[in-house]
């Protein structure tokens, strides 16, 4: 666990770059350009402050944002959050966000989050601050005017650092660097130290994050922020396992990996039995099924490159597939029967056509990938030095039928072989799970629906979609 999480920023020079009775400056390298920068050329040098008291975003024209009504455009320093950006400059970040952060509009319902973002901040409905931290770090990385220093002394031929040169961000002809374009290069992004424009507003979304929890202030919405920091971590190659156990741990007591009817047995009756209320409509149920997913998917793609076992596992999951994100963004209400479950038979390779997008053939990439890992994990605890299986995977490995004697294991291992030992008699490759397993992403990559078989367009107007791009790569890591 990262020991720097939710501790504020102690340096001076940013402690209150936000400060409520103060002009804001420019140390974080905020800067406002007449219009966004186009790929392959640098940014004006003659940039405005978009923290100044006189700045309007309708002064700027070809900005990607529009500006907030007046009401709270002219919001006292009294009124409006500490540490949170101006009204103008962080609806900039909001639409950002929405803009470029790929799964976005899973995690929030953006309708209903703007109208509450036009509310005052005193409003119960106004996001909570943790939430705008979280979504001001991670749009930073994607705007145009948020420009940090770069670091000192990168060396680009520097194994630590180079490898996260892109090919396409970075490119040397005759000793010429090109001018760089979004998203920028990791350095760019990270600043010269842990001060940056991001870093502090990440650092800010753990401190707030820390104290809401504490009292159980807008559980969802703080759900919401720690997911985004996990992305953030990630995507700025920091550590992301404090943010992936806080995004594990909650949704258990927020009871989102049950679906109704599969509620666990107790005396107690299902609606107190986790310590969310009832959702109030369609949105609030699509979105707590979003949540949920997004954190399953997260731990797995995340942690994929490590043999830590999972902390979500299958056997407790219950929650139905989610809606497809049209139907989700309308509000309308998609019936649940026919909605698949981590039990349904073939649940990997058939896929409805009402329940099915980029997003749900993503996630059960995830659940493949899953799977591969728990088998690494548990392969060698479940197979002795060439006797067939332990008694801790009976029920999955068969070695002898029930009325056949077993081997007795030797006193030297009591529980089965090491794992020098049992490596050297079994080939993980041999044995049935492997083969069911290779078998299932197979027939999962074929049955991939007609119209979601090519990631990437050939039609130059059509976007790429980075979610069915990940959902194809899955399967094949």
């Amino acid at each position: 666990m990262s020991a720097s999480f939710g501790d504020p920023p102690l340096s001076p020079a940013i402690s209150d770059p936000f400060a409520r009775h103060a002009p804001l400056g420019t140390s974080h390298g905020l800067q406002a350009y007449p219009e966004s920068p186009a790929v392959g050329q640098r940014a004006p040098s003659g940039a405005t402050d978009v923290l100044s008291p006189s700045f309007d975003a309708s002064d700027s024209p070809g900005r990607i944002f529009s500006p907030p009504t007046a009401g709270l455009s002219q919001l006292s320093h009294q009124t409006w959050p500490l540490n949170i950006p101006p009204p103008d400059l962080l609806h900039h970040l909001v639409e950002t966000f929405f803009a470029s952060v790929p799964f976005a509009a899973r995690l929030i319902h953006r309708p209903t989050f703007m109208t509450n973002l036009q509310q005052i901040p005193t409003s119960p409905d106004f996001p909570h601050v943790s939430l705008l931290h979280a979504i001001c770090a991670i749009a930073s990385l994607y705007s145009p005017v948020i420009r940090d220093p770069p670091a000192k002394n990168f060396d680009p031929t520097n194994g630590a650092t180079a490898s996260f040169d892109s090919a396409i961000l970075y490119r040397k002809y005759e000793n010429v660097r090109m001018n760089q374009y979004f998203p920028r290069r990791l350095e760019d992004v990270m600043g010269e130290d842990d001060n940056s424009f991001g870093e502090s507003h990440v650092k800010w979304c753990g401190a707030t994050l820390r104290m809401a929890t504490q009292r159980g202030d807008r559980l969802i919405q703080l759900l919401e922020a720690a997911i985004i920091g996990c992305w953030y971590s990630y995507t700025t190659g920091r550590s992301t396992f404090s943010w992936i156990g806080i995004v594990s741990r909650m949704t258990l007591p927020l009871g989102l990996s049950a679906s109704p009817g599969y509620e666990p047995l107790s005396r107690l009756p299902p609606h107190i039995l986790s310590l969310l209320q009832e959702a109030k409509n369609p949105v609030e149920v699509e979105l707590h099924r979003n949540l949920y997913w997004l954190a399953y998917s997260l731990e797995r793609v995340y942690t994929a490159a490590t043999v830590w076992p999972l902390t979500i596992s299958d056997d407790d999951v219950s929650q139905m597939m989610p809606c497809r994100l049209n139907d989700f963004n309308s509000g309308v209400y998609v019936p649940i029967q026919g909605r698949q479950h981590l039990f349904t038979h073939k649940m990997l390779t058939t896929h409805p056509v009402l329940t099915t997008d980029s997003f749900t053939l993503y996630l059960k990439g995830s659940v493949l990938l899953g799977k591969v890992k728990t088998f690494n994990i548990r392969f060698k605890m479940r197979y002795t030095d060439g006797g067939g299986p332990t008694s801790m995977g009976g029920s999955v490995y068969t070695a002898a039928p029930l009325d056949q004697d077993q081997s007795q294991p030797s006193p030297e291992y009591l529980y089965g072989a090491p794992s020098s030992t049992a490596s050297s008699k079994v080939d993980a490759r041999e044995t049935a799970e492997f083969q069911v397993l290779d078998n299932l992403i197979r027939s999962f990559i074929s049955s991939i629906p007609k119209e979601f078989k090519d990631p990437v367009p050939t039609e130059l107007e059509v976007k790429l979609d980075p979610v069915l791009y990940t959902a194809h790569l899955l399967p094949h890591v």
